[in-house]
């Protein structure tokens, strides 16, 4: 399908995984030195996840936990600082890299694996009791069905699917009181979804709407 005045439609991304994960590759350096990310303040204890995550995921200690997109891995981090058995997934081999070394310096116990999350299936074989994806991960993929697919291939039955995101024009508005802050106008959504396999297949769903943080 063509697209007008030189913008890239969503079909195309599909066909340039090669050129997507090359950028991911670039991100996870920059991610790496960068204030937002901060690896310093992870490598001082400090609690990446938002409060709200926290509550809403409940206790994981003893928890077996999928984070699927993790990028560089630090809440995956922060998720296993809090007792869960993480498993972090991403397909930018440099980010996963980094994650591993952050991992292993501090001596948290992590596993992270490189790979599409489409394909994950393909690659790994487990069942968790909480599957986990945060911020920035719904924009970027080609097929929502088929990623939710894997999501309910992963979970265990009782499991927990926890979804927090925000919408990808949140940070494009300036804020006028704070010209080096983005404004904070655009809704962030987190979703948690328990998976019974009971007779009737029921699914309890809440959601809640915030202003990111």
């Amino acid at each position: 399908m063509a697209s007008p005045r030189g913008w890239v439609c969503w079909h195309d991304w599909s066909f340039r995984p090669d050129t997507n994960r090359a950028l991911w590759d670039e991100w996870a350096e920059i991610h790496a030195r960068s204030d937002w990310y901060n690896l310093d303040a992870v490598r001082r204890g400090e609690c990446k996840l938002r409060p709200y995550e926290i509550d809403e995921v409940g206790d994981v200690g003893g928890k077996t936990l999928l984070h699927l997109q993790c990028q560089i891995g630090t809440d995956t981090i922060c998720w296993a600082r809090r007792g869960a058995d993480v498993t972090g997934v991403d397909f930018s081999a440099r980010a996963v890299a980094i994650a591993t070394d952050l991992a292993r310096e501090l001596a948290v116990d992590a596993r992270f694996v490189c790979a599409d999350v489409l394909r994950l299936p393909d690659v790994l074989e487990a069942e968790f009791d909480v599957v986990y994806t945060s911020r920035g991960v719904l924009g970027w993929l080609p097929d929502l069905d088929r990623w939710a697919t894997v999501v309910a291939h992963f979970l265990a039955p009782g499991g927990v699917f926890y979804l927090t995101d925000v919408h990808p024009v949140a940070k494009v508005f300036v804020n006028q009181d704070r010209p080096d802050r983005p404004r904070r106008a655009v809704t962030q959504v987190s979703v948690a979804a328990q998976h019974g396999r009971g007779r009737d297949g029921h699914c309890c769903r809440r959601s809640a709407d915030r202003v990111p943080s």
